[in-house]
């Protein structure tokens, strides 16, 4: 099981990037670089004769980018905890209630309620 999450956790922090670079996007340079990558996250949603990822509303990527982030939460926790930190002392879109219930599950204080 370890070893599967770990795979999980490759596969999340490289579309948590793909991601941010394209909610984060101010240049078209930038939305055309991402665009291939979230053309593969949303594959059913988007027809094959689709030429622009406009079709996906920011709605649909802003929770792509919340479950990404916070299934990676989750894979830390499980099998390296140490990367935990790091992951919520920067800009994320974890949920936190799932992060709030996971840390003190593991009676570790949350870095954000200033215990």
């Amino acid at each position: 099981m370890i070893r599967a999450t770990l795979a999980l956790v490759r596969y999340l922090a490289d579309m948590r990037f793909k991601l941010s670079r394209w909610l984060n996007a101010d240049e078209p340079a930038g939305v055309e670089a991402a665009t291939a990558d979230v053309r593969i996250l949303f594959s059913p949603s988007i027809e094959a004769n689709d030429l622009h990822v406009e079709a996906v509303p920011d709605l649909e990527l802003e929770e792509a980018a919340e479950l990404v982030d916070t299934t990676l939460f989750r894979a830390y926790m499980l099998c390296r905890p140490q990367l935990v930190g790091p992951l919520v002392r920067r800009p994320n879109r974890c949920i936190p209630s799932v992060v709030q219930e996971m840390l003190e599950q593991a009676h570790v204080s949350p870095p954000f309620c200033g215990n």
